[in-house]
């Protein structure tokens, strides 16, 4: 898979230079320079501990879908990804690891978006309650009009995840065939739905999911308030 990634160097390179204009690289050394060292290099370890975590996330959701990808393969699909999306928009950096699980695993596309979608949902439940939590802990019951905009949000986030995993259990397959749409579009949304179940519904291993997208969140909010 290396040379393969590779050969995307240039290109990654290419988006990175044309992302720079406008930002104000000519401060930057003087904010490095004054920052403590100590504490940017743990913000550093806290950050990268994330991606074996996910990977690790990741790998277990494959396995649920009859998959299975060792865990330093999946941690390196996935943090090339992450490189895709920091460079362009729309999250295309998710099509991008189903593209190189597909060269490298032999797994469908369908199937890997399946399970990167329930990668999503947890990561998304995960953010919900954080901001509801934190605005609670933060204002201890005294909200601001902006503190209660993201207690809102995060009470819709939750809601229209779980409303919209329920409709998409009970009625996705016959909603999608009442839909002018080919034979091919409606096996490949079976197949994801099928492994967005499969991958992160079997309640033997929705424990580790949820112990592990918890690990991961730690993380983001540690290396977040290293970095602050």
């Amino acid at each position: 898979m290396a040379p393969f990634a590779e050969a995307f160097v240039p290109a990654w390179l290419a988006l990175a230079a044309r992302s720079l204009p406008g930002f104000e690289l000519e401060t930057l050394p003087d904010r490095i320079l004054h920052a403590s060292p100590a504490l940017l290099l743990l913000a550093c370890v806290s950050y990268y501990a994330g991606f074996p975590l996910r990977g690790l996330r990741w790998r277990l959701l494959l396995r649920n879908a009859g998959s299975p990808v060792g865990l330093s393969d999946a941690t390196e699909i996935l943090f090339l990804s992450w490189l895709v999306n920091c460079l362009v928009p729309a999250k295309l950096g998710d099509v991008y690891r189903a593209h190189l699980l597909k060269l490298n695993a032999s797994v469908s596309f369908g199937r890997t978006l399946g399970t990167v979608f329930a990668e999503r949902v947890l990561d998304l439940l995960a953010i919900g309650f954080l901001g509801m939590a934190a605005a609670s802990i933060s204002f201890r019951g005294n909200l601001p009009p902006t503190a209660q905009v993201v207690f809102v949000v995060g009470i819709a986030v939750v809601g229209a995840l779980t409303g919209g995993l329920v409709m998409m259990r009970s009625f996705g397959r016959r909603l999608i065939r009442l839909l002018p749409v080919s034979e091919r579009v409606v096996g490949l949304y079976e197949r994801f739905e099928d492994r967005v179940f499969s991958s992160a519904g079997r309640r033997a291993t929705l424990p580790s999911l949820v112990v592990l997208t918890v690990l991961i969140w730690a993380t983001e909010v540690t290396h977040l308030l290293l970095v602050v």
